[in-house]
């Protein structure tokens, strides 16, 4: 029920909730279990999307390290704990160590779920915007081309995260200085936009 309240914008509903629902599942730290992380992860979710960052980072640390502890060998609840966690360092401005956990993540991701996902695609699209505030533009792009190719072939052409990715993939070739070549997806994205 917290993610759904969370899904509707009812973030301090939510986080109440979820705070009392993780205080009913064990200590994550003595006995971790998958829907402690689930809860956790949760709560480290609607706590971002209130803007609480010092709150959801300390649940996201702890939801990553149990999630390596029941699952040694990668869970989309380990990927989810590292992408909130590089999502609060992108927020610092520490761009480096949300590449670096992006990168951790979308290997995990693939090796899950293979090349062609939309898990491994939310990734992607991650480190392509951590690339992008660095300047890593060329980078970027290509982690943004792949995220759109996934996105176009799992989720149809017409998908709002299709137009996001175009919208994002053009403004990167427009900062790097590529005007004409990032003019046809912002009109792309903006036409879909139009239509969503």
């Amino acid at each position: 029920m917290g993610r759904v309240y969370t899904g509707l914008g009812l973030y301090g509903s939510a986080i109440d909730l979820l705070q009392r629902a993780s205080l009913l599942r064990a200590d994550l730290a003595e006995t971790p279990t998958a829907e402690g992380i689930a809860t956790a992860n949760a709560l480290g979710g609607a706590l971002f999307l209130r803007g609480e960052y010092a709150a959801a980072e300390p649940v996201y640390a702890a939801a990553m390290t149990a999630a390596e502890k029941v699952f040694p060998d990668g869970d989309p609840q380990v990927t989810e704990s590292m992408a909130g966690l590089a999502e609060l360092a992108s927020q610092r401005g520490d761009f480096a160590a949300a590449e670096n956990l992006y990168r951790e993540a979308l290997t995990i991701d693939r090796r899950l779920h293979g090349e062609s996902d939309p898990d491994v695609a939310r990734t992607l699209a991650g480190l392509a915007s951590a690339l992008l505030y660095q300047e890593k533009f060329d980078e970027g792009q290509t982690a943004f081309r792949d995220a759109l190719a996934i996105r176009r072939q799992t989720l149809g052409g017409d998908h709002p995260l299709v137009a996001e990715t175009l919208n994002n993939l053009a403004w990167s070739l427009y900062l790097a200085g590529n005007v004409a070549e990032a003019d046809p997806y912002f009109r792309e994205s903006l036409a879909m936009y139009r239509t969503l």
